[in-house]
């Protein structure tokens, strides 16, 4: 996505938006900031045009969903959410901003290179990422998602397990398609 994005140099409620992370079906994540607790924060704004269409209450109900899913969740390998908020005909989730490299890019860069992930590197995550979906399990919450790229890898080779947009609170069941 290009420099030209409408909201980049915006404010959206307390985050200063800086620049685009990443881009999905649904929405698109920014890396914005908030001058008030000076933290940086990922900031998922759920597409403009769903919104606007026929079935704007489902988009909506969704992304609360999601938002709602991750605030129940206090795991250190699962990405912790701010705030759910709607400006205008935007509605976004205020995350924490983690510091890595999505496990999909990681993966790539193996591949390009002809070369396998390292087992004690690649062992690291998996445990990491089982270790966030027993938990949340426990609460009662299935992903449905789990891919590389809603996998973030720290620095330190830890991961953290991003976007439940497709969450099912397994107690309540689905709206969903």
């Amino acid at each position: 996505m290009s420099i030209t994005d409408p909201l980049i140099g915006k404010r959206l409620g307390d985050y200063l938006i800086e620049g685009i992370l990443g881009t999905g079906g649904m929405a698109r994540v920014y890396r914005g900031y908030d001058d008030n607790l000076d933290r940086y924060a990922a900031i998922k704004v759920i597409e403009p045009q769903l919104i606007a269409s026929a079935e704007e209450d489902e988009y909506r109900e969704r992304f609360l969903r999601e938002a709602r899913a991750i605030a129940r969740l206090n795991h250190p390998p699962i990405v912790g959410v701010y705030q759910f908020n709607q400006i205008g005909n935007l509605y976004y989730i205020a995350m924490d901003y983690i510091e890595g490299r999505n496990l999909r890019d990681i993966l790539k860069s193996y591949i390009k290179q002809d070369k396998m992930m390292p087992t004690a590197e690649l062992l690291l995550v998996l445990r990491d990422i089982a270790d966030a979906l027993d938990y949340a399990h426990r609460q009662s919450i299935i992903h449905r998602d789990v891919k590389p790229s809603n996998i973030i890898v720290t620095e330190e080779g830890h991961a953290v397990l991003t976007d439940f947009g497709l969450a099912l609170n397994a107690v309540e069941g689905t709206i969903g398609n």
